[in-house]
């Protein structure tokens, strides 16, 4: 694998930069820090908010804009918003009536605030993740008309794998959103003008840097659009088989510094 024209690098985040502690490795960080003195820009391509990242960010800065709610909000190295897409209002209300008929474990993200239908583990477990304190509105729809109002950055449905399967087919008839596995877990739903591909575009084209000088990381579904648009995809070994199948490179999973074992290839030539 020779990758000697790669000038930008873009990163997801959970299941690929960080192991399963949500931390950055030393491999990792050391392989980071050897490319950006090498010259080359390096990105986060992430379904965390901005606020959501800190953590990450203490740990490692990247050189490069950031991405962030798959590409909802994307913000320049000094912090600055360069694109924003909301979701959908229309569709943010198909969401969150069928969420609450359906008594499901929902988050929504607005105004860099984060709400929740309900707490439970999975809202402890998520809200540790993510460094946000959830705001619980309950099942009475009235109770998120001001955060609809206001502008929806994100939704997400927190359940069982298969039961998320199902949700996703109930709802497919959204016309302006995406709807994707971030993990087996978490079901993401925000505005079909942004994704990570999206993302992608517009910070190459804000870097002046051509997609065949681009490689980027990741392992759900949630990151296809910017692997399938770039011309060095690489894949994490953690991925699942139909991913891993879809893609030419291959590396080691996320607990085996598998975002390293590419890039040390890089700062070698």
């Amino acid at each position: 694998m020779i990758f000697n024209d790669v000038k930008l690098i873009a990163l997801d985040l959970d299941g690929t930069l960080l192991n399963n502690e949500k931390n950055i490795s030393n491999n990792n960080k050391k392989s980071l820090e050897e490319a950006i003195d090498k010259g080359l820009l390096i990105s986060y391509a992430s379904g965390r908010s901005l606020k959501s990242m800190e953590s990450v960010l203490k740990e490692f800065t990247p050189n490069g804009p950031l991405i962030t709610y798959n590409g909802v909000k994307i913000y320049d190295q000094n912090r600055n918003i360069i694109y924003h897409q909301l979701f959908s209002k229309n569709d943010s209300i198909n969401v969150i009536k069928y969420s609450l008929n359906k008594n499901l474990t929902m988050i929504i993200w607005s105004n860099d605030k984060m709400y929740c239908s309900k707490m439970n583990d999975n809202i402890v477990r998520y809200a540790s993740i993510s460094g946000l304190i959830p705001n619980v509105l309950g099942f009475d729809f009235s109770n998120y008309n001001s955060v609809i109002d206001f502008g929806i950055d994100k939704i997400l449905i927190y359940e069982d794998h298969e039961l998320l399967v199902k949700v996703k087919e109930d709802l497919c008839f959204l016309g302006e959103t995406t709807v994707e596995f971030s993990s087996p877990y978490y079901l993401e739903f925000y505005n079909k003008l942004a994704s990570k591909g999206n993302g992608l575009i517009i910070v190459a084209d804000y870097l002046n840097i051509s997609l065949d000088n681009v490689m980027a990381f990741g392992d759900q579904e949630n990151d296809l659009s910017m692997l399938e648009i770039v011309k060095y995809p690489i894949i994490m070994g953690n991925s699942d088989d139909e991913l891993k199948s879809r893609f030419k490179y291959v590396t080691k999973s996320n607990v085996d510094d598998g975002v390293a074992f590419i890039i040390n290839k890089i700062n070698k030539i």
